[in-house]
């Protein structure tokens, strides 16, 4: 009677993803329809913020959730002018402001420090950063409810890949669609003295930031096939994503992705049987495509490393580590940085932003402001190394982290919300298996 009473709640369970997986991706489709349409003509832009707006507020958290994460990649052209704030913002606060109207009850000492944090970040950074703090303040909140929201990271997870591909597949086609190449340039890759190739960077206009977001889905479809049935889907979505990356000619990303497999296979080795066939399958048709549409790329890379070999420390990490010599030192000579910041998004005397998340927090906050928000994000976040097999995603996020800025990106938050739904599933899988 137990078991038949479990085996009928286990397909209620998957009638209703399969009933919220094609609610979500109708809605995705509706929302590419409308993004194409504005990139051909600017005036579907209001079609696309009204309709935007009516099916986010009409739709519950948990596929509100998802579509932010479909729209994520393109928020770079969901705006008016260059300049604009992006309608994407606009959408994540009223997903924000759902989830706390749904909550209601919050804990008091959260609150307290999240807002102890906002007056910080105002005082030491100025007026003038009131629209990146409040942004910060959001995601904070964001992580804090979604600890109690009943979300699939399946279905957020595979949004956020199709939301990559589309805005890659638009990219593609940006010369003909004019609306897209005035929101995003080409990023060009010296090679030689008289010789340039564009390295491609989605609608990102940044190959790292482009990248970021393909190695944080790619740890997180990994970490989900190691540990739950792997589908076609999951398969095609690597493949896919992988040659993208590829395409940028990142070598933070191909490193990543390197480690990334080699993480995959040790576990695939482990388990065996049908999971070691699907890295098998996945490690033959990734070679085969990427050998016929990113050829090119893997040359370039070559050429990159090759150059490399041979230089400085500094060329090989494309003048990074001088700029963080000039961070740190900037640092450690001026007491009121050191211990209460320089400012949210500063520089210093050289203009160039730090190319580190982790020295970036301290030019900007300080130690003290470090400190608290470390305090903040452990309580909004709980614990999300339930398991071992979450460092797989974690130690993807902690390593780019090191070679690219993203303290007040609004991306780092979904990459920690999805973090969070990663763990939560992870504490289910195991009761019910245990129930079982």
């Amino acid at each position: 009677m137990r078991m038949a009473t479990l085996s009928y709640i286990k397909q209620l369970k998957i009638s209703k993803q399969k009933d919220n997986m094609q609610y979500v991706m109708s809605m995705c489709l509706l929302l590419a329809t409308l993004i194409i349409a504005r990139a051909i003509h600017h005036g579907f832009f209001y079609v696309f913020a009204a309709v935007s707006l009516v099916a986010f507020a009409c739709s519950s958290i948990s596929h509100c959730f998802s579509l932010l994460l479909f729209l994520l990649p393109s928020g770079t052209i969901l705006k008016m002018n260059i300049n604009d704030i992006s309608f994407f913002t606009v959408l994540f606060f009223v997903v924000v402001l759902k989830m706390i109207f749904a909550k209601k009850i919050f804990n008091r000492n959260m609150v307290f420090l999240i807002m102890a944090f906002a007056v910080y970040a105002v005082v030491f950074s100025g007026i003038g950063r009131v629209t990146t703090i409040v942004s910060m303040v959001a995601g904070l909140l964001m992580l804090y409810c979604l600890r109690t929201e009943t979300i699939n990271v399946n279905i957020s997870i595979m949004s956020f890949a199709l939301g990559i591909v589309f805005a890659s597949i638009l990219a593609l086609m940006k010369d003909s669609l004019p609306y897209i190449s005035m929101f995003v340039n080409d990023v060009l890759y010296r090679f030689a003295e008289d010789g340039y190739s564009s390295r491609f960077a989605g609608l990102q206009g940044n190959p790292n930031y482009y990248t970021m977001d393909i190695i944080v889905v790619l740890a997180v479809l990994i970490t989900i096939m190691t540990y739950r049935e792997t589908r076609r889907t999951h398969i095609l979505c690597v493949v896919v994503l992988s040659i993208f990356g590829l395409m940028s000619i990142s070598k933070s990303f191909l490193i990543s992705l390197v480690l990334l497999l080699v993480f995959w296979l040790f576990l695939s080795i482990r388990q065996g049987g049908t999971k070691l066939t699907n890295f098998i399958l996945v490690a033959c048709i990734g070679s085969a495509l990427v050998y016929f549409y990113a050829y090119d790329s893997i040359n370039l890379y070559m050429q990159r490393f090759a150059v490399d070999s041979g230089s400085s420390l500094s060329d090989m990490t494309t003048g990074r580590t001088d700029i963080w010599k000039d961070y740190m030192n900037t640092i450690w000579h001026d007491p009121k940085i050191l211990l209460f910041g320089n400012g949210l998004k500063s520089l210093i005397y050289t203009g160039r932003g730090a190319h580190n998340t982790y020295i970036e927090a301290f030019f900007s906050l300080g130690i003290v402001g470090v400190s608290l928000f470390c305090i903040i994000l452990r309580k909004c976040t709980g614990k999300i190394l339930v398991k071992p097999i979450m460092w797989i995603p974690v130690s993807m996020l902690l390593f780019r982290m090191f070679g690219i800025t993203i303290l007040t990106y609004d991306n780092l938050w979904f990459y920690l919300a999805i973090f969070v739904l990663l763990a939560k599933d992870m504490q289910d899988n195991s009761i019910t298996k245990r129930e079982g």
